[in-house]
């Protein structure tokens, strides 16, 4: 369900380094905020399992959330927000309501 990405890389010889899963609290601990932009995030994992806006207005983010097992055991997802400028301005990870049990989603 999009929980898993690998990835690796070449240097200038194409020698490819080890492939690794890119889509834990690890990898994303590497995102800085005022640093990362969107360019860099698909880069380093790939497009987003969901897009949203959130904010008033004048401060509307993008929200861009990346499902991932948190801790390699949670159905989480890496909620991303990024700002008017294009950069990161903060992460958290959060349940994944997808894998929500069916008794949960009724009102």
């Amino acid at each position: 369900m999009g929980q898993y990405a690998w990835g690796t890389t070449a240097d200038q010889n194409n020698i490819i380094s080890e492939v690794e899963q890119i889509l834990t609290d690890r990898s994303f601990d590497k995102v800085k905020i005022g640093h990362w932009d969107q360019d860099r995030l698909v880069c380093n994992f790939g497009p987003p399992a969901e897009t949203s806006v959130v904010g008033m207005p004048s401060v509307r983010q993008l929200v861009w959330s990346y499902r991932y097992r948190q801790s390699g055991a949670w159905n989480s997802l890496m909620h991303i927000y990024i700002g008017p400028n294009g950069e990161v301005t903060h992460l958290h990870p959060g349940p994944d309501p997808m894998f929500d049990p069916p008794e949960l989603m009724q009102f």
